[in-house]
């Protein structure tokens, strides 16, 4: 025998991008994990019970299950609200298309209920590490790559999770704040002449949140004008900015448009979703750009003319041919819906009118705002000392989407949630001269755990223990005299086990509070009158005249739609009280006071805290018990 030597090459080490990029998905990770671990609470009762915590979530799931069941993908009628001519949504098939396969997939290894409440756990969890992940891409662009570990860390302490990504959220906002993100990240890169290429991915990101909704429509005009802008200002080494923005916004639009639209509708102009509308604009919006773009302009003032030019020419060619849309989304609602309704939706009302009386959650907003902006001033400063064009003009971007941000918040508090996630990248811009400053004082003082409890100290969460610890909580308000007849929550009015005794009573449509309608849709075979959705006009007016108006017009109404049962949940809260309100006697207030009238036949149920009703025939119609009791 020979002796062998056996040699062992070394183990190779991993490399310096590796190894950032380890750490930058584990960061990521962690940042998912410890945002569904606040909301477990949530977490926990999806899995247990299969709750639906908003309308919006139970009538997403609706439209899943008739989409799995085999309506149309392009038959967006929701066939049990208000029938038999049914409500056609204006929600997009986008999201559809994401959450579909996630219950198809589970469904293979779980039982239906099961696969549904596991998909609606996996849809945010998955679109949160989306978010992150943008969100880190945007750190980068910003102020590069030794700082995309804190933008993750950031959005994670922004709230944002908690307001549109916990445990069950399954609508559409969600995937508008990762769309937005994506493109004012994209945008801000782009602004680089060497990178203009990537204003391709912020039209396309646009595009595709349009899609999905138009809840950030202000973002998209500031984006859009950024482009020309930097033509204005730049000239000649701005072209390629405006042709691959356009680009990317054209096509991707005109695939959206016609993937999710039907060819049926296609010139119809709806204000509320991506229609022919928003088509022409933004369609005319990258031909401006392509002319822009071939224009030999070598002064600023002549660019100046000619982008204003561009401009007037867009707005009038939307407006000559769609005078409609200046009357807003909501053009088709009625004034009395409007009143009872519409303006009593949390989403809808103003930051001051929300906030009222929150004055801690207004003080942690307030400051987390200002202070994003002060980041953004004085990043963008220090830019400017430097001489580093590009960084100012990222700055000015993220600074004008903040303000826009702001304002749209201040008008309506739903837009806070999309204005949430450029807070924590404006903070960013104190975070960083911070830690520069630091470690040119001693480096011990600017590593990452320096870093890290700065970031902490100027986020939503930080500045929520601050104020746990300086703030003293305010006294409990004088209780109010209880309603006569109340006898339940807004939480267990849209338990599921509150609905599994009226799933038993035979299926027929169901007059019931406008909030109830999604739940009952979700956990019943009913069909629903009514539902929080502006488009149901015609079914929310007539539940409203139903359980508002005088027994005797009621009864007639209540016929009249077809209607076999009446559901009602006496509680305390508002989605039941505005129907007292506006009619003391009315029908609503007078079963509160256990005084329905001879033509509705009690139902007895246990277990639940709605109050059941049968709707007889005329011909049936029998003297019943005028009282009753509650469970």
């Amino acid at each position: 025998m020979t002796d062998a030597t056996t040699t062992f090459a070394p183990r190779p080490r991993i490399g310096a991008e590796a190894r950032r990029r380890l750490v930058l998905w584990l960061a990521i990770l962690g940042a998912t994990a410890f945002s569904v671990l606040m909301d477990h609470s949530k977490l926990a009762a999806v899995w247990r019970t299969g709750v639906f915590h908003d309308t919006d979530d139970a009538m997403r799931m609706v439209q899943v299950r008739d989409f799995l069941a085999g309506q149309s993908w392009w038959d967006l009628v929701a066939h049990r609200l208000d029938p038999p001519q049914g409500m056609l949504s204006h929600w997009s098939r986008l999201v559809d298309a994401l959450l579909a396969p996630l219950v198809y997939a589970f469904g293979l290894i779980l039982p239906a209920e099961a696969a549904e409440r596991a998909a609606r756990i996996a849809f945010p969890a998955l679109t949160l590490i989306a978010l992150y992940r943008a969100a880190a891409y945007a750190g980068r662009v910003l102020l590069g790559e030794l700082y995309e570990v804190a933008a993750v860390v950031a959005m994670a302490l922004s709230g944002v999770a908690s307001l549109q990504f916990s445990p069950g959220r399954i609508d559409h906002h969600g995937l508008q704040i990762l769309g937005l993100v994506i493109a004012v990240a994209a945008l801000a890169e782009a602004l680089d002449p060497a990178r203009a290429r990537r204003a391709a991915l912020a039209g396309a990101a646009i595009a595709v949140t349009a899609g999905v909704g138009l809840e950030n429509l202000p973002f998209f005009l500031v984006l859009c004008a950024a482009p020309p802008l930097a033509f204005i200002v730049r000239g000649d080494s701005a072209k390629p900015l405006l042709v691959a923005f356009a680009r990317g916004l054209a096509l991707a639009l005109a695939a959206v448009f016609v993937a999710t639209i039907p060819p049926s509708r296609w010139l119809d102009p709806r204000p509320d979703a991506l229609s022919i509308i928003y088509l022409t604009a933004f369609l005319a919006t990258s031909a401006a750009f392509f002319l822009l773009a071939r224009l030999p302009l070598e002064r600023w003032p002549a660019r100046l003319a000619a982008c204003l030019a561009a401009g007037a020419a867009v707005i009038a060619v939307t407006l000559l041919l769609f005078p409609s849309v200046l009357k807003g989304p909501y053009a088709g609602l009625s004034p009395e819906l409007r009143l009872f309704w519409l303006a009593k939706v949390n989403e809808m009302k103003s930051f001051a009118t929300y906030a009222h009386d929150k004055p801690v959650e207004r003080a942690e907003w307030l400051t987390a705002f200002f202070l994003a902006l002060g980041g953004v001033a004085l990043s963008a400063r220090l830019a400017a000392a430097r001489g580093d064009r590009v960084a100012l003009s990222r700055w000015l971007l993220l600074g004008a989407a903040l303000v826009v941000g702001g304002a749209a918040s201040a008008a309506h508090i739903r837009s806070l949630a999309s204005t949430a996630p450029l807070i924590a990248l404006g903070t960013l811009g104190l975070v960083a001269p911070l830690r520069e400053k630091l470690t040119r004082w001693n480096p011990a003082f600017g590593g990452p755990l320096a870093e890290m409890a700065a970031v902490l100290a100027v986020s939503r969460f930080g500045l929520a223990i601050a104020t746990s610890l300086i703030w003293a909580p305010a006294p409990a308000k004088a209780a109010t005299p209880p309603l006569s007849g109340a006898r339940a929550t807004a939480r267990s009015c849209r338990a599921p086990e509150s609905f599994a005794p009226l799933a038993r009573l035979p299926a027929g449509l169901a007059i019931a509070q406008i909030d109830a309608g999604p739940f009952l849709l979700a956990h019943t075979p009913h069909a629903a009158l009514a539902a929080p959705y502006h488009r149901d006009n015609h079914g929310n007016l007539l539940a409203l005249h139903v359980l508002a108006g005088p027994p005797e017009q009621a009864e007639a109404l209540a016929r009249r739609s077809g209607a076999r049962w009446l559901f009602l949940c006496v509680t305390e809260e508002r989605s039941f009280l505005s129907y007292v309100d506006k009619a003391p006697e009315g029908l609503a207030a007078r079963i509160a006071a256990h005084h329905a009238p001879a033509w509705l036949k009690p139902v007895p149920l246990q277990g639940t805290p709605y109050l059941a009703f049968e709707i007889p025939p005329a011909a049936e119609r029998k003297q019943h018990p005028p009282a009753i009791s509650g469970n």
